[in-house]
């Protein structure tokens, strides 16, 4: 044994007993390393001798008693449960004899036993017997995959099991064949039966010692997939937990190839109808009722069954699912159906459950040659019905979306599941599309003869057909064993292709035509215990299945003859062929026709090779795929197709779907009562219920949409609401935040819609942090694959998803609209990960990614976007009648004057901190912190402040932090601005006074609003709350209008609020407070309410933490840029969060939270050298990072490059530095200076090119780490710079440079840290409108579409602008 497995393993892998277990087995049972030799083995009377190794211990009486037990449990198990023990005796012998007669034992089967028989009632074909409408899909990508494993080139001749160990080998039983001993090899090991040297007589391959045991002649190595193949990602339909053995594997070959492959899936197969005297494995629908529990039509299974297989199903369901805590979800879930099903008698899938089984069940059809969309499949839930006419509206709907101009989507549409015996949904169609036949009084019959028994019943309810060859049947159908009712269906609905050969115009005489939808009808599902008697399934057609089937059966359309004659064909004798010449030219005016026509068709061939593919990705995934041969093989050209060469399983699995009985023939009709019952007070209860949950029932009836939203300030949650109440007016649509989303749910959604923030240096916002963590899991769920460290991980990985997951999210419709700043250079770059996340996975874009700039019209983008997406949405799911208003982005929330209201709170309320009530308003944890010092870095000869602010964190352990990691601080607002905007506005209330406020939409309801924190004092909500420095929105501006009364300010505000580019530009130059716009405008006469409506909520302040914890435990310290600039009419404009601060006493209170900077770390080896780039305040991580390398000993190259104004006044932490230096917390140091009297300005970028030797050197290696700390302006300069100097210096391309700067990101060896556009902000914003100006048209003025939302999110130190 090497060191991948142990003895109990192995004994447990072959299917020794327990008792077997620790002793030393009759069989020599080795382990070794795959392609080299094992050690022979013998076996004499008193025991088994290595000749390679030495002796192993003798064995006793008993482990041959073991032995022999083992093998009689093994064929007792092959005959069946009812096999006695003399025929086991009996069936042993005779191995042992060597006698494998077919009418004893062949190959471990029961005489008659071939893969068709593993199936109690066959999966379902779709149109039995001609296989007509079966769910035929094309395969996306044609070539069939040649996926190599350890077995696949194995000697022609047939590997056979040890008679203990036996291996099903062919489709037919056929003559015995030698028995050898076999090899069982994973991907890691291989399991060896050796064969006896010592025998007396070898017979057929069998030897015998003079013990009287069996042995075996030779070894053979033969491919596994252990306990349903090695685990993959997103398995679906696991077996249940069964002890792996080469008794239960069965080998399948192919026989072109001499592959063979071990299908271990069947074992959790149900068992079958076949016996050992019969085959059923040709007869379409076995009798005995439904499955294996001999049910009679219309008949519901017993409680206990159900509860089995509602137990089955769920443990398959979540252990689909690959996250975290799944048993216990598991455990809760199958308590809940349980109690349930005590409760009632039967239980409810939920609708992911539903989507899971239906899709499932298409994966088990063992019937269905195109199964390799089954992830595709599209889930209609329609349990809400009640009625049959509600039936009809939704199988239209079904139609429309299936149809869907010709480009076939496989859809399924699932009503209410039995609960009653004989009382169920039916469809008694056998399709939902299918022509009547009409049989006349001669016997001759008018259309299709295997439609005349129904075309009678619908005659017999009032249809009456024109009696064409080609007439659409109406849908007759039953809701709840009710009288059926007929419907029917729109000319609109039915989508048809006329059937014309180029080559053979006389064919288009006969008139032929055929429907575009497959959309079988008389199937039911079987998921979960429960019987859905109604589920219609559509996929698209195989060409043979129209041309060689339904216009040749002579059952059928039987049109042989008729179409001999139009191509001039000699009838007279079956030597000429012409049966097949025209079944062949048919296939061929069929496919031609409907390509012709823009109809999804497959042709026998591409979906052959769909079929193998999918068998072996099926092999690889789940250990088999059940298939039955003799439906598999097209009817034409059978064996030109890889399918017909391919030993194939079939056997059983659930969920299935099956066949049912004609509804007629079973059914009973309840008839309504011609006596009129009188009314009770419950009748009237129950009426009264039944309308209020009308509204409800119209949005089941809609596709069901999901917008997720991640947001940094609050923006992308506005938009989501809003987009939400867009697609309210067409589909079923609900918000969510991305934390609070499960990502594993996605694979079952119909269609999401993202809006996503960037923040940082184009990272997701917190709340859409752990999303892209999930994401990262699905796409690599198994701990061989890439773990998620930070956010740059999983666009590292998506160019490598392993080709199974490609197509995880293929049933998914998505679009994204991406919201960020084009100052910064990973614009929208969240957005853009989605995106592509969800394309490569197999997505289906609905419409493209949306951007918004906030620098140029970003919410006109999105309105544009959102107008758009709906309408393209709308036309996927084929919705015809959804309007949208013209004041459809308006806020139906919005302020209105008489709407709000300020109340006196008079209850005694304890007041609670504003940490705790910013907890409750942002949904995090914020932190009471303590001020230790706030120092000014700058000398006395500067007129500029830099502080040095230091925190502390003693006793908050959610204060922890590492060197690069940020601290966010929630400000406050100026006392004295706050005092004057409050006295400039109507409010009678006093500012200290606990007050509510409160908002009525209907009956005069006051509700208190959820926006601050209540009951609460204005003062507070306008100081801690509510951001009064930024400019107005273009909303609050369109209200100030309103309450203006001097009309040339009406105009100006209207103006303002209507032309995206005046109010840009207006924002831009002036960046106006709301006091200040108050104040040009003195004719606004605004109510309080309105401001705390429409104000953005303050945000916290991002800054780099400037300490390490090392240094300074229980200490955080940052470094801050006092804020003071001038604006038009020399008015002063001071920054919110750096003032603050400044006015800031030892021991006053700071609100902050520490947040993870994911990528601006340390790197993990210690002797990596590292260069750092920061003038300014982009020091501040820098001084964190040399003092951690002074507390760690770190030895590794460390090199600064700093910049400032002026050695005498701004060179902050100068003293620091050198100390430093001193202490090799540094080991270089340059400083550029860009304000020294009589010298040229030098930056850092211009260092960096005076070393440029020295800057290349260090590029280039292989561990070095490059970090840039600035605004985005001064990281761009950076960049560019070293771009220029790898050019310059190395002999590099330009691209050649940059890919070498690309490969530093993605090994996370290039890091960034940006703050913003510092006091650039019109500068870059005017360069990157003027861009965006070119490619767009000439400003529109709009004057109704205004959205409500806060004015564009800010970064950090755009923040300080104010």
């Amino acid at each position: 044994f090497n060191q991948k497995g142990t003895m109990e393993e192995f004994y447990r892998l072959l299917g020794l007993s327990s008792a077997a277990m620790g002793r030393k087995s009759s069989q020599a049972v080795m382990m070794e390393e795959p392609n080299k030799p094992s050690p022979k083995i013998s076996q004499s009377a008193n025991g088994i001798h290595n000749s390679n190794n030495g002796t192993i211990e003798n064995k006793t009486k008993e482990d041959n008693r073991i032995v022999e037990n083992r093998k009689k449990e093994t064929i007792q198990q092959q005959n069946g449960k009812n096999t006695c023990p003399q025929q086991v005796d009996e069936n042993l012998k005779n191995l042992q004899n060597g006698n494998t007669d077919n009418s004893k034992v062949s190959n471990g089967h029961i005489e008659g036993d071939v893969p068709g028989s593993q199936n109690g009632n066959p999966p379902i074909a779709i149109n039995p017997p001609s296989r007509d409408s079966s769910p035929n899909t094309k395969s996306q990508n044609g070539d069939s995959h040649n996926i190599k494993e350890e077995g696949d080139n194995l000697p022609k001749d047939s590997l056979k099991a040890p008679p203990n160990q036996l291996l099903k080998s062919n489709l037919k039983q056929s003559e015995p064949k030698n028995h050898h001993g076999s090899s069982v090899t994973t991907k890691s090991k291989t399991v060896t039966i050796c064969p006896a040297e010592n025998h007396k007589d070898s017979k057929d391959g069998l030897t015998e010692n003079n013990n009287g045991e069996i042995k075996y002649e030779k070894e053979k190595k033969v491919t596994i997939l252990e306990n349903g193949g090695p685990k993959k990602p997103r398995d679906r339909g696991l077996p249940r937990k069964i002890s792996m053995t080469t008794e239960n594997m069965c080998r399948l070959k192919n026989m072109t190839t001499n592959n063979e492959t071990i299908d271990t899936l069947h074992i959790s197969a149900e068992r079958q109808h076949c016996s050992g005297t019969r085959c059923l494995g040709s007869v379409v629908q076995p009798s005995g009722g439904l499955g294996t529990e001999m049910l009679a039509p219309g008949e519901l299974r017993s409680q206990d069954e159900l509860l089995r297989q509602a137990k089955d199903f769920i443990s398959q369901y979540y252990k689909s699912l690959k996250r975290e805590n799944i048993e216990e979800e598991m455990e809760e879930r199958w308590e809940r159906v349980k109690k349930e099903i005590e409760l009632r008698g039967t239980y409810d899938l939920d609708e992911k459950e539903l989507v899971f089984g239906a899709r499932l069940a298409w994966r088990n059809a063992a019937r269905c040659i195109g199964r390799i969309q089954w992830k595709k499949l599209q889930v209609f839930d329609f349990r809400h019905v009640t009625t049959a006419k509600e039936m009809f509206d939704c199988i239209l709907q079904h139609l429309q979306f299936a149809t869907n101009k010709g480009k076939i989507r496989s859809t399924i549409s699932i009503f209410p599941h039995k609960t009653e015996d004989m009382k169920e949904f039916r469809v008694w169609n056998s399709q939902i599309i299918r022509y009547a036949g009409y049989k006349k009084i001669d016997g001759t019959i008018v259309g299709d003869p295997a439609s005349v028994e129904f075309t009678e019943i619908a005659q017999n309810l009032g249809w009456k057909g024109a009696g064409t060859q080609f007439d659409v049947l109406p849908l007759i159908l039953q809701a709840t064993g009710r009288k059926p009712e007929w419907f029917e269906i729109p000319k609109e609905y039915v989508m048809e292709v006329q059937i014309k050969h180029p080559n053979y115009p006389k064919l288009d005489e006969l008139g032929l035509k055929w429907y575009a939808v497959p959309a079988v009808s008389n199937i039911m599902l079987d998921c979960g215990g429960l019987q859905f008697t109604a589920c219609p399934f559509n996929g698209w057609y195989m060409a043979t299945e129209v041309g060689a089937r339904n216009f040749t059966d002579t059952n059928r359309y039987n049109l042989l003859k008729q179409v001999a004659q139009k191509m001039g064909l000699n009838t007279i004798n079956n030597s000429s062929m012409w049966k097949d010449r025209v079944q062949l030219e048919l296939t061929f005016a069929t496919l031609n026709s409907y390509t012709e026509a823009g109809v999804t068709i497959v042709d026998h061939h591409t979906a052959s090779e769909s079929f193998m593919k999918h068998m072996k990705d099926e092999e690889k995934v789940r250990g088999g795929c059940p298939a039955d041969w003799v439906w598999i093989v097209p009817p034409i050209s059978g064996s030109v197709t890889p399918v017909f060469h391919q030993e194939m399983l079939n056997y059983k699995l659930y969920p299935s779907y099956e066949y049912l009985e004609d509804a007629w023939k079973y059914l009973r009709v309840e008839r309504p009562s011609p006596l009129k019952k009188r009314r009770t007070f419950k009748d009237v209860v129950k009426i009264v219920e039944l309308s209020n949950s009308l509204f409800g029932g119209i949005l089941k009836r809609r596709s069901k949409v999901s917008i997720l939203y991640a947001t940094e300030t609050g923006k992308s949650k506005a938009f989501a609401n809003l987009l939400n109440e867009v697609f309210l007016h067409g589909f079923d649509s609900k918000v969510y935040c991305m934390q609070d989303y499960r990502v594993t749910d996605i694979e079952n959604e119909q269609c999401v819609l993202f809006v996503a923030s960037t923040f940082g240096n184009g990272e997701p916002p917190d709340n859409g942090q752990d999303f892209v963590k999930g994401l990262h899991q699905m796409i690599y769920p198994t701990e061989s694959m890439k773990k998620y460290r930070s956010f740059s991980n999983l666009h590292q990985g998506l160019n490598e998803i392993p080709e199974n997951q490609k197509g995880l999210l293929c049933n998914l419709r998505y679009s994204v609209f991406g919201l960020g700043s084009r100052a910064y250079p990973k614009f929208c770059e969240f957005g853009h990960l989605l995106d592509n996340s969800f394309a490569k996975l197999g997505g289906e874009q609905i419409y493209p990614m949306g951007e918004g700039d906030e620098l140029n019209g970003q919410e006109e983008s999105f309105k544009d976007w959102a107008r758009a997406c709906f309408k393209a949405a709308c036309d996927v799911f084929v919705i015809k009648d959804a309007k949208l208003p013209a004041s459809i982005m308006d806020n139906p929330k919005e302020w209105k004057d008489g709407c709000f209201r300020i109340k006196k709170h008079d209850k005694k309320t304890e007041r609670t901190s504003i940490c705790d009530e910013l907890r409750v308003m942002h949904g995090r944890k914020v932190f009471p912190c303590p001020i230790i010092d706030v120092q000014n870095l700058q000398t006395k000869h500067s007129d500029r402040v830099t502080n040095l602010v230091q925190i502390s964190s003693e006793g908050e352990e959610g204060m922890m932090y590492q060197p690069g990691d940020h601290l966010y601080i929630y400000p406050e607002n100026d006392s004295k601005r706050v005092d004057k905007l409050l006295k400039r506005i109507r409010c009678e209330t006093d500012m200290d006074e606990l007050v509510m406020v409160e908002q009525t939409s209907r009956n005069d309801i006051w509700d208190a609003i959820d926006k601050v924190p209540l009951p609460n004092t204005l003062r507070r909500i306008f100081t801690n709350y509510l951001d009064i420095e930024s400019p107005p929105s273009r909303k609050l501006l369109g209200f100030f209008a309103l309450c203006a009364k001097d009309e040339d300010e009406k105009t100006k505000l209207n103006d303002l609020a209507t032309v995206i580019e005046t109010y840009d530009d207006w924002r831009l130059q002036d960046y106006p407070s709301v006091l200040e716009v108050l104040n040009q405008f003195k004719s606004i006469d605004v109510d309080v309410t309105l401001l705390i409506d429409q104000l953005p909520l303050q945000k916290a302040r991002p800054y780099s933490i400037s300490s390490s914890p090392k240094m300074h435990p229980n200490q955080i310290h940052v470094t801050v840029a006092f804020v003071s600039y001038k604006v038009k009419d020399n008015v002063t404009h001071l920054g919110v969060c750096s003032s603050y601060l400044n006015n800031r006493r030892k021991g006053d209170i700071v609100p902050c939270y520490v947040k993870r900077a994911y990528s601006f770390y340390l790197p993990e080896d210690k002797s990596a050298p590292i260069m750092l780039v920061g003038p300014g305040t982009g020091i501040a991580p820098f001084r964190s990072f040399w003092q951690e390398n002074i507390c760690e000993n770190r030895e590794n190259e460390i090199i600064l490059y700093f910049g400032c104004r002026h050695p005498l006044k701004d060179n902050i932490y100068k003293q620091e530095m050198n100390e430093a230096l001193a202490k090799k917390g540094l080991t270089k140091l340059h400083v550029a200076y860009s304000r020294q009297e009589f010298k040229p300005k030098v930056y850092v970028q211009d260092l960096l090119r005076q070393n440029a030797e020295e800057v290349c050197n260090f590029l280039v290696g292989e561990s070095s780490h490059f970090y840039v700390c600035g605004d985005v302006t001064m990281a761009s300069d950076v960049f560019q710079c070293l771009l220029d100097i790898l050019q310059k210096h190395s002999a590099f391309s330009q691209s050649e440079a940059e890919a070498l700067i690309a490969d530093m990101k993605k090994a996370g060896r290039y890091h960034e840290d940006i703050f913003g556009v510092t006091l650039k902000v019109r500068e870059v914003t005017t360069r990157v409108r003027s861009a965006v100006k070119r490619t767009r048209p000439t400003s529109q003025i709009i004057t109704s579409d205004i959205i409500t939302s806060p004015p564009p999110p800010s970064s950090s130190l755009h923040h300080e602008l104010r």
